[in-house]
């Protein structure tokens, strides 16, 4: 994993994610079983809450990697392939994270 998927994953559990998929398909994410297009260029995230009262988290977490956004979804932002080259691939589980003191 490099650096610059290691800061969005880090970005995304402080934002309550429990799960990333970066460019693949995650069976456990419903909007992944869901998509008709292709898993290239797209990440999707699964919230450890319903909550909805804002815009989805993962697009303000996209920018703050300095990776462009295109568009998105509730869960899904779609960053394009050209700036996928930078993530590292896969499903990511985010385990329980401490809070800092």
């Amino acid at each position: 994993m490099n650096s610059k998927t290691k800061k969005l994953i880090r970005l995304c559990a402080a934002a309550g994610y429990r799960r990333v998929a970066i460019g693949v398909c995650d069976n456990r994410n419903r909007h992944c079983r869901a998509w008709p297009f292709s898993f290239d260029g797209s990440i999707f995230c699964t919230l450890t809450s319903s909550r909805r009262d804002q815009w989805p988290p993962i697009w303000n977490i996209v920018e703050r990697c300095g990776i462009k956004l295109l568009t998105g979804n509730s869960d899904q932002v779609q960053i394009g392939v050209a700036a996928m080259e930078q993530l590292t691939t896969g499903v990511y589980v985010i385990k329980k994270v401490k809070a800092k003191q």
